[in-house]
């Protein structure tokens, strides 16, 4: 399973799963190459099934075309925060985090701030080291957006073309006309499983 967004750089499409592997998709859907954020394949009981024993914890930040990324939720496992270049080769690692990671690593100046419980971290983005740097306040967001003709609260909206797509918690996704939102300009449907992770699907 996937739980944590996905990040595209407008090339690619980078993927973190729970099998402890992050995956770059070209825009068709295929895959140019995978790493894996934990030090081995060691498989263990996460939300009732077998995960990797450092799944993808924290949404891939990319950044001058650099990807950054975290494996692993329970310290007592280690901690893996990555660099990767856009090849996907592994530039550094920082296993030295005691923190369960969780949301979506910022990067201001030059340090990577990574939420987690209890706290979290930062990293010099060149070396990977440890930063005794704060991280900035976060500014409260603005309020759910309110779209006519969507039946739950929306979580995410996506703009592409002259279409508006938005997500919602209740698992429903909807495709507006952008030039004219309004209930009949609608439709919604449950996505299905992906059955090739090697091609794109439409799923609206």
């Amino acid at each position: 399973p996937i739980r944590v967004a996905p990040v595209g750089d407008g090339s690619r499409v980078l993927v973190g799963s729970q099998d402890g592997q992050l995956y770059a998709l070209d825009l068709q859907g295929r895959v140019q190459w995978k790493m894996r954020g934990g030090p081995s394949v060691r498989r263990i009981l996460g939300h009732e099934r077998l995960i990797s024993a450092w799944p993808i914890s924290a949404k891939p930040v990319v950044h001058e075309g650099k990807v950054f990324v975290v494996a692993g939720y329970w310290p007592r496992n280690g901690i893996f925060a990555h660099a990767i270049d856009a090849s996907g080769k592994t530039i550094w690692t920082n296993a030295a985090a005691q923190f369960r990671p969780f949301g979506s690593p910022r990067i201001v100046g030059k340090t990577l701030f990574i939420d987690g419980h209890p706290g979290g971290g930062a990293f010099d983005l060149e070396t990977g080291a440890a930063s005794e740097e704060k991280p900035p306040v976060r500014e409260p967001g603005p309020p759910p957006p309110v779209l006519p003709g969507v039946n739950g609260t929306i979580v995410h909206r996506l703009i592409s073309g002259d279409r508006v797509f938005a997500s919602t918690a209740e698992g429903a996704i909807y495709a507006f006309d952008r030039n004219k939102v309004d209930p009949k300009a609608h439709s919604a449907r449950r996505p299905e499983p992906a059955k090739d992770v090697g091609r794109a699907r439409q799923i609206l």
